[in-house]
């Protein structure tokens, strides 16, 4: 029969065992799906002035969620193509926001931006879509159409395709009947949507 000093002694080892297995067993880490996602892709456009003293007055983005051929480049307009976007839904907006002391501060020169990047504010502006949070990020496999308006009243067009990679094309666009818009230059073959065909006849001149 055991002492009981022996089994007092005996009792401290397994408790003591128990113990550093505890502590040594493995942190539970987190699993992938727990990471943090890709970031999302960033888009930004170039803005020229034709005027001297022209400034931007706003840019709006317009998401659609597909795009099919409408007319390749024949005849003149070789290198330009027509797509017909599916959707059309304004997801983000920035007005610039000039009042009387600002603008006499300025005198334009804080209004001419020459960059924008989609989701970002510069100084001067102010979003308005949406009016509450951040810009929604853009999406792979989705089209996206920057409308870009000057104080002189001087508009122009952006097309961007977000690729499965984040990857963009871009493109200058402008506007034709409904929700197609003509872009230039040398479209990529891969830039209509994987399920796409052609909408009209690509043998014609374009519109």
């Amino acid at each position: 029969m055991r002492s009981p000093g022996i089994a007092m002694v005996m009792l401290a080892a397994l408790l003591c065992a128990c113990a550093s297995r505890k502590d040594a067993a493995p942190k539970s880490e987190p699993s992938p799906s727990a990471e943090s996602s890709p970031t999302a892709p960033l888009a930004s456009i170039q803005i020229d002035y034709a005027r001297a003293g022209d400034s931007l007055q706003s840019v709006t983005v317009t998401e659609y969620t597909g795009a099919h051929m409408v007319a390749a480049g024949r005849g003149p307009d070789t290198q330009a193509s027509v797509m017909r976007f599916d959707g059309g839904v304004p997801i983000w907006e920035i007005r610039a926001s000039r009042g009387i002391v600002a603008g006499m501060l300025s005198r334009g020169t804080l209004y001419a931006v020459k960059q924008i990047k989609y989701g970002v504010t510069p100084d001067g502006f102010e979003q308005v879509r949406p009016d509450l949070g951040d810009a929604t990020p853009l999406a792979p496999d989705h089209f996206y159409v920057f409308t870009v308006t000057r104080a002189s009243g001087s508009t122009n067009f952006q097309a961007i395709k977000v690729g499965t990679d984040g990857a963009l094309q871009v493109y200058d666009a402008e506007p034709r009947a409904g929700t197609s818009f003509r872009l230039c230059c040398n479209l990529s073959s891969d830039f209509a949507s994987s399920d796409s065909s052609p909408t009209g006849d690509s043998s014609q001149p374009l519109p």
